[in-house]
């Protein structure tokens, strides 16, 4: 029994195995040596945990009424610098055709259209939205749905300050009285946002909402214009307009393509869905 561990023994000790170079592959290619591998899985997990800090902090920062403010005004939402605006009067200038109501020209004509109640309405083959075209230089953007009781009124063209204004008038009887009113909506479109209506004041409360899959920017408030006399400027005077956030009339500003767009009404029976309704129906 001795000898045979003996000989077992010698045997152990004169054996020296010779891995073969598939060993030696398979141990250079072992996932502890892969020091690529390691670097990579580093940089992708530091990739995600930056992307996740970053996807925390937008969230974070959309709660901030000032941030998120910011963001609608890089989303394109003309921003003035004040909450007054000096506007020399050489620079307000309504040109035809305009409304009856504000006619500033003798001869000014102005094609009305048929009241157009709730639901879908075609405007673009209208006389006054073409004329308004041919003015511009570019296709006035109409809708195709309107508030219950709304109907188109006119269009006129600002050549002075290239602005397109759209009314939109609404009759309603007063509850309890034999008399109606009549609230508006208007829709200005441009190629330009920093001018009023289609800036708003910094000190004025943004909310986001979207507009047919794109940002835009719901805002309570109004300009209040107002004609501040002095002799010694060129008419006599200029126009000052100062945000008021008093006074309530909703604001819904978006973009379509290369046009700058603002809805205006002060009707309280107009809601925001309505509004947003409005302007998704509203294009070319």
């Amino acid at each position: 029994m001795t000898d045979n561990k003996k000989s077992l023994s010698s045997m152990l000790e004169q054996y020296a195995p010779k891995p073969s170079q598939r060993f030696y592959d398979r141990m250079a290619n072992s996932p502890w040596n892969r020091k690529e591998q390691i670097r990579m899985f580093s940089v992708r997990r530091l990739t995600f945990s930056v992307a996740l800090v970053l996807a925390l902090f937008a969230a974070f920062a959309l709660t901030v009424p000032s941030v998120r403010a910011s963001i609608s005004a890089f989303l394109g939402l003309g921003k003035s610098s004040s909450d007054i605006i000096i506007q020399p009067t050489g620079t307000v200038d309504i040109s035809t055709p305009v409304p009856t109501a504000i006619a500033t020209q003798p001869n000014a004509t102005v094609e009305v259209a048929t009241a157009q109640l709730v639901g879908n309405v075609v405007l673009t083959a209208h006389p006054n939205i073409q004329q308004v075209t041919g003015l511009a230089g570019w296709s006035v953007l109409t809708p195709r749905y309107l508030p219950e009781g709304y109907h188109f009124d006119s269009a006129y063209y600002d050549a002075t300050n290239q602005l397109i204004y759209l009314s939109f008038f609404a009759t309603r009887p007063l509850a309890g009285s034999d008399l109606t009113e009549t609230k508006s909506l208007t829709l200005v479109e441009a190629k330009r946002n920093d001018i009023v209506p289609l800036m708003v004041a910094p000190s004025a409360t943004i909310e986001d909402v979207i507009v047919a899959g794109t940002p835009a920017a719901f805002v309570i408030g109004a300009w209040d214009s107002t004609f501040v006399s002095n002799a010694s400027e060129p008419n006599g005077g200029h126009m000052e307009w100062n945000w008021r956030n008093d006074l309530q009339v909703q604001n819904l500003f978006w973009q379509n393509g290369d046009v700058y767009l603002v809805l205006i009404t002060d009707d309280v029976h107009v809601s925001k869905y309505e509004l947003l309704k409005l302007a998704d129906s509203i294009g070319r």
